[in-house]
């Protein structure tokens, strides 16, 4: 990450329009995902915030095999209870109810 003074990146942007519409599609994507992840923390319950996030996880991550779609990043239960508001606790016994389901599998196992 770069911290620039506003006056240069004014000039920046002014030299190049083409990173000025590139920034405002990111400034509105990340917007877009916050207010997404907030509907989501105040209205939908753990496992489907799990569910969800772990489902964009796979859209963004994914390999598709004969299992269903591994992820390609490592992810702790940690990471995942930050990502979704929630405790690793929390986590730790939706991602097990879900295993149960067969809605998803966890582990580094090679399977």
């Amino acid at each position: 990450m770069l911290a620039l003074p506003i006056p240069s990146m004014r000039a920046m942007l002014e030299r190049t329009p083409a990173t000025a519409e590139e920034l405002l599609r990111l400034i509105a994507a990340r917007l877009h995902r916050t207010s997404a992840a907030l509907e989501d923390a105040m209205a939908a319950d753990l496992p489907r915030r799990v569910v969800g996030r772990l489902r964009e996880l796979a859209d963004d991550h994914g390999v598709p095999g004969p299992h269903g779609v591994r992820l390609r990043i490592p992810l702790t239960q940690d990471e995942l209870a930050r990502m979704v508001g929630a405790s690793r606790e929390s986590v730790n016994r939706t991602v097990g109810a879900l295993a149960a389901r067969g809605v998803i599998r966890s582990g580094g196992d090679g399977s």
